[in-house]
């Protein structure tokens, strides 16, 4: 590092480039401040970035869409194996008088403790593309003990009479990032018929 000697701009005593502040009267070295102001500037930015950095990279299983492989009618999702069994149409006068379709899993515990339906799997109903509204369900939140197998019914507010309905089962949560592999349990019916409730 260079240090040249200059006199002070404010009272004319000597100054070297490399100090604070002059000696005589206390008045701030111009250059120096500056050099320094742009450093730290430039490491706060750097520290910034990094951080930005890290917290995008711990996040990734949350910001993208985990890569599924799509299983027709049964298959596993993580532990848990699952089959879409029937779908049945049904008048519902009672709560809206609408078309429900009423949708029965069966499904099987394979983790190590107790769980339901609705902590462990995410269901969900299209028409053309169009997610149904959920409805009503029975079983779902009733505990099921690890390696036994039940039997639940989803309901889901049809948009349309005549149109095929796509059922879809995934995990509940996103996987984490050791296993961003997971399954998609999928199945179409095409209007099953009407009965009434």
């Amino acid at each position: 590092m260079n240090i040249t000697i200059s006199p002070c701009p404010e009272c004319g005593h000597t100054l070297a480039s490399s100090a604070w502040r002059c000696p005589g009267c206390g008045a701030a070295n111009a250059p120096k401040q500056r050099k320094v102001t742009r450093t730290f500037i430039a490491a706060a930015l750097a520290i910034i970035v990094v951080y930005l950095g890290v917290v995008f990279v711990a996040n990734l299983p949350y910001i993208i869409e985990p890569s599924q492989k799509i299983v027709y009618n049964s298959g596993t999702i993580g532990k848990h194996k699952i089959e879409i069994l029937s779908a049945e149409l049904k008048y519902n006068k009672k709560r809206d008088s609408a078309y429900y379709i009423y949708v029965t899993f069966r499904w099987t515990n394979g983790g190590d403790n107790y769980s339901t339906f609705s902590n462990t799997f995410d269901v969900r109903a299209f028409q053309d593309g169009e997610q149904c509204a959920f409805g009503d369900s029975s079983g779902t939140h009733s505990l099921v003990n690890s390696g036994d197998s039940v039997e639940v019914v989803v309901s889901f507010h049809r948009l349309y009479t005549e149109r095929p309905i796509d059922i879809s089962v995934s995990d509940w949560l996103f996987p984490k990032l050791d296993k961003m592999q997971t399954n998609k349990i999928v199945k179409t019916f095409v209007p099953p018929p009407k009965t009434a409730e």
